[in-house]
């Protein structure tokens, strides 16, 4: 039978090597918990991205509209008070002015949908991509804890099975002085002297 000692190292090893399978399993669920977490975010900001971009082209519908409705009121002022479009330059001037001034915020808007839209979907694609490392990380350190947990079960149950009989050792320490300082001390010394 195998002395206290060893036996709680054995045990104590054995725990350890459980301890480190436990806290594999535990990273492994953590990256998986993480990967579903980013896919959900992915997919809000995806939304959101079409949201922007629907939003902007409604915008840019009420710009053209906007534009219509002054244009013809413009058009109308010029009809009443008699003067023809076509013998007033400044007046077609100021229409074309006015039409591009509405072209320039159509396409303001569009486009800033669009970046947005953009932007949502690259945040997205990071998100998806942190989420599947994070579940490859998590695997990769339940992996290496079920490496590291048996290395020292194995180990233990090594020492155990080299050490069921010490009774011969334990005679020989007590010859020696026991696990006093004294034979701790006099065998540093003499290791310090070689």
């Amino acid at each position: 039978m195998a002395d206290p000692v060893t036996m709680m190292l054995v045990g104590g090893s054995i725990m350890q090597g459980l301890s480190s399978i436990q806290q594999g399993r535990l990273a492994e669920a953590q990256g998986a918990a993480q990967e579903k977490i980013d896919r959900y975010n992915a997919k809000q900001l995806e939304r959101q991205g079409k949201a922007r971009l629907e939003a902007a082209k409604i915008e840019s519908s009420r710009i053209s509209r906007n534009q219509k409705i002054i244009d013809a009121a413009n058009r109308a002022r010029a009809a009443k008070s008699g003067m023809s479009l076509s013998e007033s330059p400044s007046t077609i001037e100021f229409l074309a002015d006015q039409a591009f001034q509405f072209h320039l915020d159509r396409n303001f808007v569009l486009n800033q949908g669009m970046q947005d839209y953009i932007g949502a979907q690259n945040q997205a694609s990071l998100l998806r991509a942190e989420g599947a490392f994070a579940k490859d990380q998590g695997k990769l350190a339940e992996k290496w804890g079920y490496v590291g947990g048996l290395g020292n079960m194995t180990t233990a149950l090594y020492v155990g099975s080299r050490n069921t009989n010490l009774k011969g050792d334990q005679k020989l320490i007590k010859s020696q002085g026991g696990l006093s300082g004294n034979y701790i001390q006099s065998n540093a010394n003499q290791w310090m002297s070689n």
